[in-house]
């Protein structure tokens, strides 16, 4: 799913030591893996060159078999919506939108079919024991345990192959946080995806059975 060869990224354009210095790394389909590292270690970074928010000082990043360099912004946009779903610390909705415009928001670049798009949300809604009422609630209004709901609902509502989840749990009380696990891990198993979950919290890694720090990624 994942294949990296020589990648850099350097914020002060070669001045410094690259904070991404990754000679090869591969993650396979339908693995989950939790990546973690302290504060500063470049595990953000790393998501947003995987998602193509960023772009590599040097190197190559390839996504189930499509090299990233090659893609120009608005295929980088479409290939993002098509094949990946994103989940950030803060959630990233937009408060005066209601669920169902945030959700649809997410996905306005995709180009495959999305006829049953309302379908998928409506069912995902239930699985993850929230009211379909609240498709028609402005984000604002949410509490933060139903945000992350819907955080999860727009990240996999177009059944991508790949889920990139920053820091998702550093916000949330500990319950709130295996509570948000254990949906995430259910959901991702039910849909078959691909897993890359970051985060400074060893305690969550009990929950999957790949685990790599961000230090020996970068001397792999």
């Amino acid at each position: 799913m994942i294949k990296i060869n020589g990648l850099t990224f350097d914020y002060n354009s070669g001045t410094s030591a690259p904070l991404i210095d990754i000679p090869s790394w591969e993650l396979h389909s339908g693995h989950c893996v939790f990546l973690y590292g302290a504060s500063g270690a470049g595990k953000s970074t790393f998501i947003h060159l995987l998602s193509g928010l960023l772009k590599p000082t040097s190197g190559h990043i390839a996504i189930d078999g499509v090299e990233l360099n090659q893609l120009k912004t608005r295929q980088m946009n479409r290939f993002r919506a098509d094949y990946m779903g994103l989940i950030s610390q803060q959630f990233n909705l937009i408060p005066f939108l209601t669920v169902k415009e945030n959700i649809l928001l997410a996905h306005s670049f995709q180009t495959r079919d999305k006829t049953d798009m309302n379908e998928r949300m409506k069912v995902m809604m239930g699985e993850l024991a929230l009211c379909e009422s609240l498709l028609n609630q402005k984000a604002l209004q949410l509490s933060i345990g139903q945000q992350q709901r819907v955080a999860i609902i727009r990240a996999m509502a177009n059944q991508p192959k790949l889920l990139l989840a920053d820091e998702p749990t550093s916000a949330l009380d500990d319950q709130a946080k295996q509570q948000f696990i254990e949906v995430l891990m259910e959901t991702v198993k039910k849909q078959d995806m691909t897993l890359l979950f970051i985060s400074h919290d060893q305690s969550l890694k009990r929950h999957f059975p790949e685990v790599i720090e961000m230090e020996a990624l970068n001397a792999a």
